[in-house]
């Protein structure tokens, strides 16, 4: 980076969850572990300036670290240092994968290839001509991975632990790994809590679902450490070449990003089903995660955040190639979103007592008008989740019973006339949901 011209002041490391490691079918550290061991990595790191490489804990509230460099690190380290730019890492495996048109090229990326790695004339040639973009060639080969690390604690190679980690952090993780406390395992038997996360776009449903986990659980406390699971419907997605991925405009086609058929159902739904049967509460979140009916029909509660247009398309930070934000924002983001508003609530008086979340209480929907105040979004969250997991807890259902009306066949009704934002802030107010009472939780 310096040879590139850079001053780098501060460099973080920031976890995510034990459930987007696991996704992958791996065993997993637990999250007190992962962080205890990289504080204790990045203190040997030598300056200078001293102490510049950290684990920050916070990347749980992130999902990507792009979000949690324009959201939290470059407001928050600007303050000292005006103009500052923040740039992910990545491993040239992950940035390969990447399409020529991808939102990403255009961020301030550092990219590590290992020795050895092949790496397409398009992906050097996009390097090439993007500045804020940096190669970095390393020494390392593939034998130098997790993967590998993982297999040699499963295993008590200490010999190989000890050559792939600094010498204080090997000597913690074959402590650990002798007393059997390293990779958690989940004394859950019964099935759990699944509970869908989601809400107009740019609400904060990934945040909050990272947030509510961290708190229901909490990082520090390892025995807690399979109380909370998280799953994101943006890990599922793929790609696909289905007509509602396209949209005309003028003379030319352009992608939209907003057609459900981009998500893998069957993978999410296969994930949802395995993570409610090893951990008592299940975090579901995905801004159409509500579109497929088998997700649908194992959620036992939702939360609902709601926001206000103008807020929602000021929010927005990427859009297809082809398009502008405010372009995208206004022909697509919001259209689909509407459209999802009418399937779900229909058009009657009180969110979710029509259209195709009719099966769920009354109480087992909690629906948050995005104000601006975060932490009590979250603490209203909080204490609705507790309650839930509660009532779960203690074999007593929440609310009135499911309906056995087949949530397939309500998907399968001919859909009203898509209602517009306008009747559905209508219906909220009629339910008691309006903003003169968003700081009175128990009326919510």
């Amino acid at each position: 980076m310096e040879a590139a011209g850079y001053r780098v002041v501060a460099g973080y490391l920031a976890p995510t969850h034990r459930s987007h490691l696991a996704r992958k079918r791996v065993e997993a550290l637990a999250d007190a572990h992962r962080i205890k061991f990289l504080d204790c990595a990045c203190a040997a790191e030598p300056g200078p300036p001293a102490g510049w490489l950290r684990c920050d804990p916070r990347g749980f509230d992130y999902y990507t670290s792009e979000c949690m460099i324009s959201k939290l690190l470059e407001p928050e380290l600007g303050k000292e240092f005006p103009g500052i730019v923040g740039f992910s890492v990545k491993g040239a495996d992950v940035a390969g994968y990447w399409r020529s048109n991808d939102h990403r090229w255009e961020l301030p990326c550092v990219v590590i290839s290992r020795a050895g790695t092949e790496l397409s004339a398009l992906f050097l040639e996009t390097l090439a001509s993007k500045p804020h973009l940096i190669l970095i060639e390393t020494t390392l080969d593939g034998d130098f991975s997790s993967t590998k690390l993982r297999n040699a604690l499963l295993c008590s190679d200490e010999n190989t632990v000890r050559e792939l980690c600094p010498e204080q952090v090997a000597e913690q993780l074959l402590a650990e790994a002798r007393a059997g406390t390293l990779f958690p395992a989940s004394s859950h038997k019964l099935p759990g809590l699944v509970v869908g996360i989601s809400g107009a776009p740019g609400c904060g449903h990934a945040s909050l679902a990272n947030k509510l986990c961290t708190k229901l659980c909490g990082w520090e406390a390892a025995s807690e450490e399979d109380c909370c699971w998280v799953l994101s419907q943006a890990w599922y997605r793929k790609f696909s070449e289905a007509e509602d991925t396209w949209v005309e405009r003028g003379d030319s086609w352009l992608r939209t990003w907003e057609s459900p058929s981009l998500t893998d159902w069957d993978r999410l739904l296969e994930d949802i089903q395995d993570s409610a049967a090893k951990h008592p509460v299940v975090l579901v979140e995905g801004f159409c995660l509500l579109h497929d009916a088998r997700v649908r029909e194992l959620l036992q509660c939702v939360i609902w955040l709601n926001l206000e247009e103008e807020t929602s398309l000021k929010r927005q930070e990427h859009c297809p190639k082809g398009w502008s934000l405010e372009d995208y924002g206004k022909e697509c983001v919001w259209p689909a979103h509407c459209c999802r508003l009418s399937t779900l609530f229909g058009p009657g008086t009180v969110p979710g007592a029509t259209g195709v979340l009719s099966h769920l209480a009354t109480d087992s929907f909690l629906f948050l008008q995005d104000d601006g105040h975060e932490e009590h979004l979250l603490d209203v969250a909080t204490d609705a989740l507790r309650r839930w997991r509660a009532e779960a807890e203690g074999a007593v259902s929440p609310g009135t019973t499911r309906s056995k009306r087949s949530l397939l066949d309500v998907a399968a009704e001919p859909a009203e006339e898509p209602g517009s934002c306008k009747q559905f802030h209508k219906a909220c107010k009629v339910a008691g949901l309006s903003a003169e009472n968003e700081h009175d939780a128990n009326s919510r």
